[in-house]
């Protein structure tokens, strides 16, 4: 299984959460994301009106914070990734864990589209 360790957070400041411990990925490339504990993160950026349909908690969450891991460091073991690479490995991550694929393919392409203004 791509994630080497179990998420753990706690609630932080308004809808920030932080990681208890590090949050370890193996991409399919063999690359490991480790995401500190401390990490400050969102979940999944999805504004209010679309929660009911894609809630911020679900089967995508910790590929939600590989990717604002992703976003914040904007590499992989020191080495520059792209956006567009970064939202392929949270795409990558969602299947991983289960997520349906029309459900992940949805969230990807709305990363793709919104995600230049976090990046």
């Amino acid at each position: 299984m791509p994630f080497l360790t179990e998420l753990k957070l706690r609630p932080s400041d308004g809808d920030k959460w932080r990681l208890l411990d590090h949050l370890v990925y193996e991409t399919n490339d063999g690359d490991l994301v480790v995401v500190p504990p401390s990490f400050p993160t969102d979940l999944a950026s999805i504004p209010r009106p679309l929660r009911l349909l894609y809630p911020v908690h679900g089967a995508h969450t910790r590929a939600a914070v590989i990717h604002d891991y992703l976003y914040h460091t904007k590499e992989i073991d020191d080495d520059p990734i792209t956006r567009k690479e970064a939202d392929q490995i949270f795409y990558e991550a969602m299947r991983w864990l289960g997520v349906r694929w029309s459900k992940a393919k949805t969230i990807y392409f709305a990363v793709r589209i919104g995600g230049w203004a976090s990046w």
